[in-house]
């Protein structure tokens, strides 16, 4: 990363009952990239990730998807993160990633 900044915002609750939750969101702001080359892109998009859990049962879920992009400076997409993650307590599990790069 040349220059730009990293925002992450958190949330986490709980209820009366003792059930929990959080998430995140990461998202880049004015971020620029350069490859070996020299060559400069701007990175656009989102991280987001969440997940709750059951006082009562110990059940609980998980989910994260990434959503990226890098840009060239003409403004058209080199490369893409695109995943999407789910586990949950009862070992259930899936994973899709159709990007054409891994998430940073």
């Amino acid at each position: 990363m040349v220059s730009g900044e990293i925002a992450i915002v958190l949330h986490e609750g709980t209820s009366a009952s003792g059930n929990t939750n959080f998430t995140g969101t990461v998202t880049p702001r004015n971020v620029v990239l350069q490859d070996a080359a020299g060559n400069l892109y701007s990175l656009r998009g989102a991280e987001w990730f969440g997940a709750t859990s059951n006082a009562n049962t110990g059940g609980f879920q998980a989910t994260f998807t990434g959503k990226f992009q890098v840009v060239s400076r003409g403004g058209g997409t080199v490369d893409s993160v695109n995943v999407v993650e789910h586990i949950s307590f009862n070992g259930k599990e899936f994973s899709f990633d159709f990007g054409t790069c891994v998430a940073p």
